[in-house]
């Protein structure tokens, strides 16, 4: 595993993280 790629990986979780969380704040406030 190179270090670009775990950084890419690590990249890819916190967008999929935040957009989760974005998604699950906007139906918890119902918008």
């Amino acid at each position: 595993m190179t270090i670009e790629k775990h950084e890419r990986s690590t990249k890819d979780l916190v967008k999929a993280a935040v957009s989760g969380w974005l998604g699950t704040a906007l139906e918890f406030m119902d918008f």
